[in-house]
């Protein structure tokens, strides 16, 4: 999830896979019945440009699958073994390899097998697939959709320029010394983001935002040409919004920076100037960046309309926005993170549920 990888379970199961057996416990993101859906989902991830691959998984045949519960006890008595012997590092993975294949008499190994050969069948089934599929686009095969000009969905919220600084050693140096690492230029925003997947998904959204005239604006309208950017605010004398990251080697946040002040200028009296295109709207996507009267504004006009809201809390500090009111019951989808569930609860006064107190 984090690296934006797509993850499908291959079969009649939507459950993931484990390493010896059919069953994992744990049921996959997507699901893919057989070759023509996996090569379709391929092909909808290569052309939409994305830099993430895709991950099939595909079971061990059933007439040779092992039993999960045996695997499980094997591998929990081999892992016993190999702390009492301390066994770590790189030797750790032939070991456990070897150990479960005796005390399963040799299964684990016969699954392992078949699923090599099953996964080498499966892997060439979906390359022709998907040979056949890119052919037949590249020659206008495939059935011509009726052309129409759907309404556009809104998305209202922030545009960022992100300056991630990740230095070489795992501490960073405090007193004034200059910590050797690099520093990337990234262009983000909570309400950019999903403006931008949108339209790579072929919906291309009027996005609503607001950035400075500055030295950053023009290298985000540029990055940003494939989407609707023309009702973005550029306003003179503001600063496009800014965040600075410093990171560990390891991916530990040190300190965070940001200039949001802009903003403030998604105001109610900006997006009222689309109300009729909020109104024909198939979705309405806001983020918490958005001022407080502009998300009540917002989920009134879907309460008068009936519109489909999706509130995106953005971080713990804003995701309480829509629920000081009783603008809240306006949303039809929100995606808050734990942290972000934690504020909303405490701001509508509901106890935690027990263990979730402590959790991260």
């Amino acid at each position: 999830e984090t690296q934006g990888v797509c993850v499908a379970a291959f079969g009649e199961s939507r459950e993931f896979p484990a390493f010896f057996s059919r069953q994992s416990g744990f049921q996959a993101p997507y699901h893919v019945r057989d070759e023509e859906e996996a090569a379709k989902l391929i092909a909808s991830a290569l052309g939409l440009g994305l830099s993430s691959g895709v991950l099939i998984a595909v079971p061990c045949p059933e007439e040779r699958a092992a039993s999960g519960q045996v695997i499980e006890e094997a591998i929990q008595e081999a892992l016993n073994e190999a702390r009492s012997k301390g066994i770590t590092g790189k030797e750790l993975t032939p070991f456990m390899l070897q150990k479960v294949n005796e005390l399963t008499d040799g299964r684990s190994l016969d699954s392992n097998l078949a699923l090599i050969q099953n996964n080498a069948r499966v892997g060439s089934c979906i390359a022709v697939a998907l040979s056949k599929l890119q052919k037949a686009r590249r020659k206008g095969n495939l059935p011509q959709r009726e052309v129409t000009t759907p309404p556009q969905p809104v998305v209202i919220g922030g545009i960022n320029v992100d300056f991630i600084a990740k230095a070489q050693n795992p501490v960073i140096l405090g007193g004034g010394q200059t910590n050797i690492g690099r520093v990337r230029r990234t262009f983000g925003g909570v309400g950019r983001n999903l403006a931008d997947c949108l339209s790579r998904l072929g919906w291309t959204p009027l996005f609503l935002s607001a950035v400075g005239k500055d030295e950053h604006s023009d290298s985000i309208l540029h990055y940003c040409h494939h989407m609707d950017m023309s009702a973005v605010l550029q306003l003179e004398g503001k600063s496009t919004a800014t965040y600075c990251a410093v990171i560990t080697s390891t991916g530990e946040l040190s300190v965070g920076l940001g200039d949001m002040d802009i903003h403030h200028q998604i105001t109610e009296q900006y997006v009222s100037q689309f109300k009729e295109n909020l109104c024909q709207s198939p979705l309405v996507c806001i983020d918490g960046n958005v001022p407080l009267s502009t998300i009540q504004y917002v989920c009134q006009l879907a309460k008068e309309h009936q519109l489909s809201v999706c509130y995106e809390p953005t971080d713990e500090n804003k995701a309480s926005k829509p629920f000081l009111s009783d603008s809240w019951k306006a949303l039809t989808y929100i995606s808050p993170n734990l942290q972000e569930l934690r504020a909303i609860n405490r701001t509508l006064g509901n106890p935690l549920p027990a263990g979730i107190e402590g959790s991260v």
